[in-house]
């Protein structure tokens, strides 16, 4: 039996240390109120060697638009945020999907991870915005003409070419579902 409001393995504690495996949000958020501290306080303390105690974690915003790039979210944009385990050296958001145009792969409510940079390669999925509005679709480029192509096909392609194309910006690359 275990004296304690939750009861973990020596062994997980010990992967845990050494950086091999990192708790699930709902340990974390166990073992914060059983050290009666934030989830903050317990992911990002550190210890006497300046390293992380729970790893490299980063804490990445959940957005529910994308409307003038990640950077530029506002505070009603901010749904809240999730902890990804990594050494990361970009930017990253996720992004809350509101729809179905990217069914069956990417379903309404979905929690996409989306890293910013301003290119994606033919095919890929990406956060686009068309002025103040943003989307999430396959990508595809030829130099002249993009075209957006939603993968549930009872949706139309979005194609933009000439002072259109103009208006079109990529704002990260989808790298995680």
């Amino acid at each position: 039996t275990c004296a304690l409001p939750i009861c973990i393995r020596q062994q997980t504690v010990a992967a845990w240390e050494a950086n091999r495996s990192t708790p699930c949000p709902d340990i974390i958020g166990m073992l914060a109120k059983m050290f009666e501290i934030t989830t903050d306080q317990l992911l990002l303390e550190q210890d006497g060697r300046g390293n992380a105690l729970m790893g490299k974690i980063k804490k990445v915003p959940i957005v529910s638009h994308v409307k003038a790039g990640f950077q530029g979210y506002t505070e009603d944009e901010l749904l809240g945020y999730e902890y990804i385990d990594g050494d990361y050296d970009a930017e990253y958001v996720f992004v809350h999907v509101e729809g179905d145009s990217m069914a069956p792969q990417i379903m309404d409510g979905d929690l996409v991870a989306v890293r910013s940079q301003p290119e994606v390669e033919n095919g890929e999925i990406a956060v686009v915005r068309i002025g103040d509005e943003a989307t999430l679709k396959k990508v595809s480029f030829d130099g002249t003409t993009m075209v957006l192509q939603p993968l549930n096909p009872a949706y139309p392609l979005m194609t933009y070419t000439g002072a259109a194309l103009a208006e079109v910006h990529i704002e990260g690359k989808a790298v995680g579902l």
